[in-house]
């Protein structure tokens, strides 16, 4: 988050007119210094974000700007793509890349190891299943390019910095360790990319949304500040004995399931997560969303629902422009596109992915994005960031929004605890009741509060789950 904070400082400066045009040269200066891909995107992207945060900004001219760039890859591509809409942007694919892996070179063992700790796991996982895929020894081509910039940076690998943020699966780590190596790694994906695309081996389409996902942030979510714990959220603020805990938290949330049932606000809470208490025992509930048939009979298994709405309950979105911000189009779902993992049941809300992965913001990425279930809606849904929430459209109306909140937030996590945040989801209360109407169905809640407790410090916490229906 360091890196964050220094970025919207250093646009903060570059809309100052006592500062602009020094700051803007220096900045300019340090983009073109960057010998690594990912590190020099990050310069742009504070260009970007001021282009986004103010409508009068003043630009540096395209020229001034791409003839900074020493080492362009497809995400510098599409940050001057942003930056320059209206404008031509060439671009030459194989300057990206060092060329084809030669058949003699040998992967360094260190690359091997150590490449799902400096990255997320997934970029090796997507390495893995193209060169699966494909039957092109992609892995090797990665480890090809990370040994190219170690030798031109005059660099040895090491792991002792992994050392200093994290130490083992029991203890305080740091959530994103962004360091040196981290960013050659990524560089090396980024010119694994370029080649991918310069052999054929992937679409220029793949290689741009697999180049997206190296962001450091998504440009809309950015802008999205979170919120303060609303007060409706059943939160815990007495020390009760343990056992208390749980009877007290149900007891809040069917104080809010009732009142929602009778109030006449627009807005119903379709999804919402969060912790509730926070002592040497943590709880953290679930609320989601469901439309059931109108009877007072069901005989569901609660967990296996809860499991299904959190893993496979996703959907997916067109992106407007590049997709480095998070907004897009949905399409019209079926109810019958739920059956196959939901049955008779169906969740009224869905979880979303941004194409980026938000490092910056790694809080969301835990509890998820979520959106009203686009079977509520014949039309087509839009979606698009404002500073207080994720506002959802059908064209006509605004139909959901999402907001997330955050109470302690540090760039430490402990052992396997969920960051204390929150999230909900809200739909207009009459899309719901339209909805229920015209397929004889009824709104309900299957919730879930899971405990997480351990008896020594060297240990990862235990948890258990405990799950009710409100209908």
């Amino acid at each position: 988050m360091v890196r964050e904070r220094a970025c919207v400082a250093i646009a903060d400066l570059l809309f100052d007119s006592r500062c602009a045009e020094i700051t803007k040269r220096r900045l300019i200066n340090w983009i073109r210094t960057q010998s690594l891909e990912s590190i020099l995107s990050i310069g742009l992207i504070i260009f970007l974000y001021n282009k986004t945060a103010h409508a009068d900004y003043m630009l540096p001219s395209k020229e001034a700007i791409t003839d900074a760039i020493t080492k362009p890859s497809l995400l510098s591509h599409m940050i001057l793509k942003e930056l320059f809409p209206d404008e031509t942007i060439s671009i030459d694919i194989q300057s990206m890349n060092s060329g084809q892996v030669p058949d003699e070179f040998d992967i360094s063992p260190f690359f091997i190891k150590y490449s799902r700790n400096f990255l997320p796991p997934v970029y090796m996982d997507i390495i893995e299943h193209i060169e699966s895929e494909k039957g092109v020894p992609l892995v090797k081509q990665w480890a090809f390019e990370w040994n190219k910039i170690l030798e031109s940076e005059g660099k040895n690998p090491s792991a002792q910095t992994l050392n200093f943020f994290y130490e083992n699966e029991y203890s305080d780590y740091t959530v994103v360790r962004d360091v040196y190596l981290s960013d050659i790694y990524r560089s090396a994906y980024l010119r694994t990319i370029s080649w991918s695309i310069a052999s054929e081996t992937i679409s220029e389409i793949d290689g741009k949304f697999l180049a997206i996902q190296t962001s450091s942030i998504d440009l809309g979510l950015w802008f999205l500040k979170s919120n303060l714990r609303p007060n409706w959220w059943p939160m815990h603020k007495t020390s009760l004995e343990s056992t208390d805990i749980p009877a007290q938290v149900w007891d809040l949330t069917n104080t809010i399931w009732k009142k929602q049932q009778t109030s006449m606000d627009d807005w119903i809470i379709a999804e919402a997560s969060g912790y509730v208490y926070k002592g040497n025992i943590l709880y953290d509930l679930e609320i989601n969303g469901f439309f059931q048939k109108n009877t007072d009979e069901y005989n569901y298994d609660l967990e296996l629902l809860s499991n299904q709405y959190h893993k496979i309950n996703e959907i997916n979105y067109d992106p407007f422009g590049t997709g480095l911000i998070f907004q897009g189009i949905i399409e019209p779902r079926s109810i019958d596109s739920f059956k196959t993992h939901f049955g008779d049941i169906i969740p009224a809300s869905c979880f979303i992915w941004p194409l980026t992965s938000p490092r910056w913001q790694f809080w969301r990425m835990y509890r998820q994005i979520w959106f009203p279930n686009p079977c509520i809606s014949p039309h087509l849904l839009a979606f698009q960031c404002s500073n207080k929430a994720i506002i959802v459209t059908d064209f006509e109306e605004i139909i959901g929004k999402w907001v997330d909140w955050r109470d302690i937030l540090r760039e430490k996590a402990t052992a396997n605890l969920p960051p204390l945040t929150g999230q909900y989801l809200q739909i207009k209360r009459d899309k719901i009741n339209e909805f229920m109407q015209e397929n004889d169905l009824i709104f309900c809640w299957i919730c879930r509060l899971i405990k997480y407790e351990r008896d020594h410090s060297y240990k990862q916490y235990a948890y258990s789950l405990d799950h009710r229906m409100y209908k």
